[in-house]
């Protein structure tokens, strides 16, 4: 596994970190790096848990259980708490810096399943700074329904505050701490914002998979485009990132079509896209004025 850093002037390799990663190809794929915003890194790889420090020197280091194969991570746009999810609903608030376990607690399951049609499919989760977030997927006798609810890091209660019906609805934190609910095609495609408990009118264009940035209201967000020659031809579907201004409500840029975008990224001042198809790295430079692809 590899760490590459890439000139954002002109897209030249000039740092590279490598790691040695074991195991089957569903393990492979489990392992993940991610930047944390109090500085450093954390990282699954070959079943441990590890902090590393801007030069990827491990600081701290944790094995995890083999016999649990599903652990993920999901890091904070701002605080030094993340979180270490296991496969279920158990999760650990970690903080980053003494590598120690804040809390642990169960995800909110019990309080949504009311009747036998009801049954649980997932759970994922956010967190920014002491708040937590739980996006539930329930199956309502063929009809999905994303639940979503809040709490603070040491409460006992969750506080259920919005649900909405869709087939890939998502909710996350954004870099002021207000919530960003999408729900995307093809049902009522919408998104809206939830600040200081309010939500605020739906705005009727929805968002498929969007990434915030860290410290601007400013989401990349992948779109799906679906010709009829291409569903005539049974042809892929083609994808592009765009920028999108959360306080405008305006796509501020658009990246060029593919059918094979691997992943992208959003910097954290909103300035930047980066979209990694099967063959290349490109750079895009956000600017409501002059879009233009560096």
């Amino acid at each position: 596994m590899s760490c590459y850093w890439l000139s954002r002037e002109k897209g030249e390799l000039t740092r590279r970190v490598e790691w040695s990663v074991t195991g089957a190809l569903p393990e492979l794929r489990r392992n993940c790096i991610y930047p944390l915003p109090s500085g450093g890194y954390v990282a699954l790889i070959n079943g441990h848990l590890q902090a590393l420090d801007s030069s990827f020197s491990v600081i701290h280091d944790r094995v995890l259980d083999a016999l649990e194969r599903s652990h993920s991570i999901t890091v904070p746009l701002s605080g030094e708490f993340f979180i270490l999810g296991q496969s279920g609903d158990q999760r650990e608030i970690i903080d980053s810096i003494t590598f120690e376990t804040i809390e642990r607690f169960d995800m909110p399951d019990s309080v949504i399943v009311n009747t036998r049609e009801d049954r649980l499919l997932s759970v994922r989760a956010d967190i920014w700074e002491d708040r937590l977030l739980s996006i539930n997927v329930i199956d309502s006798g063929g009809i999905y329904e994303y639940r979503i609810f809040e709490k603070r890091i040491g409460a006992s209660q969750w506080n259920d505050f919005v649900s909405v019906q869709g087939t890939n609805a998502e909710a996350k934190f954004i870099y002021n701490g207000a919530i960003v609910v999408s729900d995307p095609p093809y049902r009522k495609d919408f998104w809206l914002m939830i600040e200081d408990g309010k939500k605020s009118e739906p705005v009727s264009k929805g968002f498929i998979q969007f990434k915030p940035s860290r410290n601007a209201p400013i989401v990349a967000n992948k779109i799906q485009h679906t010709s009829a020659i291409r569903r005539f031809f049974d042809l892929f579907d083609k994808y592009s990132v765009e920028a999108y201004d959360l306080s405008t409500q305006q796509v501020i840029l658009e990246t060029k079509r593919y059918t094979g975008i691997v992943d992208y990224a959003i910097s954290p001042d909103g300035d930047g896209i980066l979209l990694m198809t099967k063959k290349k790295i490109e750079f895009y430079t956000v600017n409501p004025k002059k879009d233009k692809k560096k």
